[in-house]
């Protein structure tokens, strides 16, 4: 579970996000999709990779993706 709050540039070129995750295991990917309601759709952006399963409680990861 958690939330993630984003912020669009003024130019729209960059995102920059704070996302905050808990009681979460074996975390291993953090990705937007993008598809219709009810549907996951097809990864858009990557927000966070693990090379190995990690506990996140009451974490944050905060980065902006440049498009």
């Amino acid at each position: 579970m958690g939330h993630i709050q984003l912020g669009l540039s003024y130019d729209e070129r960059s995102l920059h996000f704070k996302l905050h995750v808990k009681d979460a295991m074996n975390v291993t990917a953090a990705h937007l999709h993008c598809g219709v309601p009810g549907m996951n759709g097809p990864v858009v952006a990557t927000l966070h990779e693990a090379s190995t399963p990690m506990d996140m409680d009451h974490d944050y990861v905060t980065d902006t993706l440049t498009m």
